[in-house]
Protein backbone atom coordinates (compact mmCIF):
# COMPACT_ATOMS: atom_id res chain seq x y z
CA UNK A 1 0.00 0.00 0.00
CA UNK A 2 3.04 2.55 1.14
CA UNK A 3 4.59 2.14 -2.54
CA UNK A 4 0.90 1.98 -4.55
CA UNK A 5 0.34 5.85 -2.96
CA UNK A 6 4.14 6.78 -3.21
CA UNK A 7 4.10 5.78 -7.01
CA UNK A 8 0.79 7.65 -7.13
CA UNK A 9 2.03 10.84 -5.33
CA UNK A 10 5.12 10.77 -7.72
CA UNK A 11 2.55 10.06 -10.54
CA UNK A 12 0.88 13.70 -9.89
CA UNK A 13 3.38 15.48 -9.33
CA UNK A 14 4.95 14.53 -12.56
CA UNK A 15 1.84 15.63 -13.95
CA UNK A 16 2.37 19.37 -12.56
CA UNK A 17 4.31 19.56 -15.82
CA UNK A 18 4.56 18.76 -19.61
CA UNK A 19 6.92 16.15 -21.06
CA UNK A 20 9.16 17.53 -23.93
CA UNK A 21 7.99 15.72 -27.11
CA UNK A 22 11.16 14.62 -28.01
CA UNK A 23 11.17 12.08 -25.67
CA UNK A 24 7.65 10.38 -26.52
CA UNK A 25 5.95 8.58 -29.33
CA UNK A 26 6.07 7.86 -32.97
CA UNK A 27 7.50 11.53 -35.03
CA UNK A 28 6.28 10.11 -38.32
CA UNK A 29 3.10 8.73 -36.60
CA UNK A 30 2.28 12.11 -35.06
CA UNK A 31 3.76 14.28 -38.28
CA UNK A 32 1.54 12.65 -40.09
CA UNK A 33 -1.89 12.77 -37.46
CA UNK A 34 -0.75 16.79 -37.28
CA UNK A 35 -1.01 17.26 -41.31
CA UNK A 36 -4.00 15.14 -41.66
CA UNK A 37 -5.94 17.97 -38.94
CA UNK A 38 -4.47 20.86 -40.55
CA UNK A 39 -5.43 19.87 -43.84
CA UNK A 40 -8.92 19.91 -42.58
CA UNK A 41 -8.55 23.92 -41.11
CA UNK A 42 -8.86 26.91 -43.50
CA UNK A 43 -6.57 29.95 -42.03
CA UNK A 44 -3.15 30.41 -41.00
CA UNK A 45 -2.34 28.05 -38.09
CA UNK A 46 -0.65 29.63 -35.44
CA UNK A 47 -1.47 27.22 -32.29
CA UNK A 48 -1.53 23.47 -32.16
CA UNK A 49 -2.86 21.46 -29.76
CA UNK A 50 -3.34 17.43 -30.71
CA UNK A 51 -4.89 14.36 -29.04
CA UNK A 52 -4.08 11.06 -29.99
CA UNK A 53 -6.10 8.39 -27.81
CA UNK A 54 -5.29 4.45 -27.76
CA UNK A 55 -8.50 3.09 -29.52
CA UNK A 56 -10.38 5.56 -31.52
CA UNK A 57 -9.43 8.50 -34.20
CA UNK A 58 -7.01 11.54 -33.47
CA UNK A 59 -8.45 14.79 -33.25
CA UNK A 60 -7.06 18.28 -32.41
CA UNK A 61 -7.59 21.77 -31.96
CA UNK A 62 -5.94 24.87 -33.97
CA UNK A 63 -6.17 28.57 -33.62
CA UNK A 64 -5.41 30.38 -36.76
CA UNK A 65 -5.12 34.34 -37.58
CA UNK A 66 -6.27 35.76 -40.59
CA UNK A 67 -7.18 39.52 -40.96
CA UNK A 68 -6.56 39.80 -37.34
CA UNK A 69 -9.53 37.97 -36.42
CA UNK A 70 -8.72 34.38 -34.37
CA UNK A 71 -10.67 31.32 -34.26
CA UNK A 72 -10.92 27.94 -32.87
CA UNK A 73 -10.94 24.96 -34.80
CA UNK A 74 -11.96 21.51 -33.31
CA UNK A 75 -10.92 19.28 -36.11
CA UNK A 76 -11.47 15.40 -35.82
CA UNK A 77 -10.77 12.46 -38.10
CA UNK A 78 -13.43 9.83 -38.53
CA UNK A 79 -10.62 6.81 -38.94
CA UNK A 80 -7.93 6.46 -36.82
CA UNK A 81 -4.62 7.02 -38.73
CA UNK A 82 -2.87 4.73 -36.72
CA UNK A 83 -5.39 2.06 -37.24
CA UNK A 84 -5.28 2.96 -40.89
CA UNK A 85 -0.94 2.59 -40.66
CA UNK A 86 -1.19 -1.25 -39.40
CA UNK A 87 -0.58 -4.22 -41.55
CA UNK A 88 -1.41 -7.85 -41.99
CA UNK A 89 1.20 -9.82 -39.84
CA UNK A 90 3.82 -10.95 -41.74
CA UNK A 91 4.95 -14.69 -41.57
CA UNK A 92 6.29 -14.14 -38.29
CA UNK A 93 2.78 -13.18 -37.07
CA UNK A 94 4.73 -9.64 -36.23
CA UNK A 95 2.04 -6.73 -37.26
CA UNK A 96 3.91 -4.11 -39.46
CA UNK A 97 2.96 -0.34 -39.06
CA UNK A 98 3.45 1.82 -42.24
CA UNK A 99 1.94 5.46 -42.52
CA UNK A 100 -0.94 5.78 -44.57
CA UNK A 101 -1.33 7.78 -47.05
CA UNK A 102 -4.75 7.91 -47.49
CA UNK A 103 -7.13 11.18 -47.21
CA UNK A 104 -9.04 10.17 -44.52
CA UNK A 105 -12.51 11.77 -43.40
CA UNK A 106 -12.92 14.65 -41.19
CA UNK A 107 -15.10 16.97 -39.22
CA UNK A 108 -14.56 20.37 -38.48
CA UNK A 109 -16.15 23.00 -35.98
CA UNK A 110 -15.04 26.77 -36.06
CA UNK A 111 -15.85 29.56 -33.95
CA UNK A 112 -14.39 33.52 -33.66
CA UNK A 113 -12.55 33.76 -30.35
CA UNK A 114 -11.58 36.98 -28.56
CA UNK A 115 -8.08 38.37 -29.79
CA UNK A 116 -7.38 38.78 -26.11
CA UNK A 117 -8.61 35.29 -25.01
CA UNK A 118 -6.47 33.43 -27.63
CA UNK A 119 -3.15 35.15 -27.08
CA UNK A 120 -3.83 34.56 -22.86
CA UNK A 121 -3.99 30.65 -23.91
CA UNK A 122 -0.76 30.90 -26.07
CA UNK A 123 1.59 32.88 -23.52
CA UNK A 124 0.42 30.45 -21.41
CA UNK A 125 0.83 27.35 -23.22
CA UNK A 126 4.41 28.79 -24.68
CA UNK A 127 5.54 29.51 -20.90
CA UNK A 128 3.86 25.38 -20.12
CA UNK A 129 6.16 24.24 -22.94
CA UNK A 130 9.19 25.83 -21.75
CA UNK A 131 9.05 24.84 -18.20
CA UNK A 132 8.53 20.84 -19.46
CA UNK A 133 10.66 18.21 -18.18
CA UNK A 134 11.01 14.45 -18.91
CA UNK A 135 9.20 12.40 -16.67
CA UNK A 136 9.59 8.68 -15.63
CA UNK A 137 5.36 8.09 -16.50
CA UNK A 138 5.02 5.51 -19.11
CA UNK A 139 1.88 4.88 -20.54
CA UNK A 140 -0.52 2.13 -23.26
CA UNK A 141 -3.84 2.69 -22.92
CA UNK A 142 -5.14 6.54 -22.70
CA UNK A 143 -4.61 9.41 -24.44
CA UNK A 144 -1.62 11.42 -25.13
CA UNK A 145 -2.03 15.34 -25.89
CA UNK A 146 0.26 17.62 -27.34
CA UNK A 147 0.64 21.21 -27.24
CA UNK A 148 2.22 23.82 -30.06
CA UNK A 149 1.57 27.09 -28.74
CA UNK A 150 3.40 28.34 -31.51
CA UNK A 151 4.18 25.60 -33.51
CA UNK A 152 8.12 25.63 -33.33
CA UNK A 153 8.13 24.01 -30.13
CA UNK A 154 6.27 21.19 -28.46
CA UNK A 155 4.98 19.34 -25.05
CA UNK A 156 2.90 16.64 -24.08
CA UNK A 157 1.37 14.83 -21.41
CA UNK A 158 -0.22 11.25 -20.99
CA UNK A 159 -3.51 10.91 -19.21
CA UNK A 160 -3.22 13.54 -16.53
CA UNK A 161 -4.81 12.63 -13.24
CA UNK A 162 -7.91 14.75 -12.41
CA UNK A 163 -7.01 17.71 -10.72
CA UNK A 164 -3.85 17.35 -11.98
CA UNK A 165 -2.14 21.08 -13.50
CA UNK A 166 -1.94 19.16 -16.89
CA UNK A 167 -5.42 18.49 -16.64
CA UNK A 168 -6.33 21.93 -16.36
CA UNK A 169 -4.37 22.53 -19.64
CA UNK A 170 -6.22 19.81 -21.19
CA UNK A 171 -9.60 21.57 -20.27
CA UNK A 172 -8.24 24.27 -21.70
CA UNK A 173 -7.93 23.26 -25.41
CA UNK A 174 -11.51 20.96 -24.67
CA UNK A 175 -13.09 24.08 -23.67
CA UNK A 176 -11.96 25.63 -26.80
CA UNK A 177 -13.12 22.78 -28.64
CA UNK A 178 -16.31 23.74 -26.65
CA UNK A 179 -16.43 27.22 -28.02
CA UNK A 180 -15.93 26.15 -31.68
CA UNK A 181 -19.14 23.30 -31.27
CA UNK A 182 -21.00 25.96 -29.26
CA UNK A 183 -24.15 28.11 -30.57
CA UNK A 184 -23.79 32.08 -31.35
CA UNK A 185 -25.17 34.04 -28.48
CA UNK A 186 -25.41 33.38 -25.11
CA UNK A 187 -23.97 29.86 -25.20
CA UNK A 188 -20.29 30.97 -26.95
CA UNK A 189 -20.47 33.74 -24.67
CA UNK A 190 -20.69 31.46 -21.62
CA UNK A 191 -18.01 29.13 -23.59
CA UNK A 192 -15.55 32.17 -24.03
CA UNK A 193 -15.67 32.93 -20.26
CA UNK A 194 -15.18 29.54 -19.04
CA UNK A 195 -12.30 29.41 -20.98
CA UNK A 196 -11.08 32.91 -19.93
CA UNK A 197 -11.69 31.72 -16.48
CA UNK A 198 -9.52 28.78 -16.18
CA UNK A 199 -6.88 30.36 -18.41
CA UNK A 200 -6.36 33.42 -15.99
CA UNK A 201 -6.49 30.79 -12.80
CA UNK A 202 -3.45 29.01 -14.07
CA UNK A 203 -1.66 32.19 -15.90
CA UNK A 204 -1.59 33.30 -12.05
CA UNK A 205 -0.06 30.49 -10.55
Amino acid sequence: MFFALLSLTSSLRAQDSLEPCDDLGNDEYLAGVDAMLDRGVKGNIVASFTTVPSFTPESGIRITLDDGVYRAHHVFLLESLWASSLLPPDDRSVVRFELSKKELPRKVASAEIPAELADSVISLMQREVEASRKTELMGFDGETYYFRPRLSECASTWSPAPGSHASKLVAITNGLGGIAHSTPGEQREQSIAAVKQLTSALSAK
